[in-house]
């Protein structure tokens, strides 16, 4: 089944919520210990069917329009552990992409989710971009709860009874979320 789409748009909402006590925003330097560090992260249940190795090749080191030490992030605990990353891809029509976002399962509660959607948003405005979007699957309802609290909207495709639109129906009844703009890919 294909991805459901969110899109934020300039004027971006403001950020709310900053990194617990201790915990700092570090940027991806390419050095083996953060590509371990990240592999780290990403082995964490649910972790890539292909494997981590493949996961990190396919989806960071490999991937088009990625710049590895300006757009790879992690968030580091009060210990100096990475706990969670997330990265920002500049894509060549000028639209940012919120990819491979993933805390550690002890991490989750703490609002470094919320953190990273939203920090996500500041990076695309300090780069002068006027939008941002990701991709996520429709089971992954605290993500997309935390999109949405973010500034994130459903993008949709044509008419409202389409399939993708009820897919978004479904997401926000489950969410009890109230109805919100959807964004017409069309």
């Amino acid at each position: 089944m294909e991805q459901l789409v969110m899109l934020a748009k300039a004027p971006f909402k403001k950020r709310t919520k900053n990194l617990p006590d201790g915990y700092k925003f570090v940027v991806f330097d390419g050095s083996e210990k953060d590509i371990a560090d990240w592999k780290a992260i990403e082995a964490e249940p649910p972790a890539p069917l292909d494997g981590v190795d493949a996961c990190y090749n396919n989806a960071i080191a490999n991937y088009h329009d990625i710049d590895l030490t300006n757009d790879v992030f992690f968030i580091e605990d009060e210990k100096g552990e990475r706990v969670a990353t997330f990265t920002v891809i500049t894509q060549p029509n000028g639209m940012g992409y919120l990819h491979m976002v993933k805390a550690m399962n002890s991490q989750r509660g703490k609002g470094i989710g919320h953190f990273m959607a939203q920090r996500s948003i500041e990076i695309c405005a300090e780069r002068g971009l006027e939008s941002i979007i990701l991709t996520t699957d429709d089971f992954r309802l605290p993500a997309i709860k935390t999109y949405l609290d973010a500034g994130y909207y459903p993008v949709v495709y044509g008419e409202k009874d389409n399939e993708v639109n009820t897919r978004w129906d479904k997401v926000l009844a489950e969410l009890n979320y109230p109805e919100v703009i959807r964004y017409n890919k069309d």
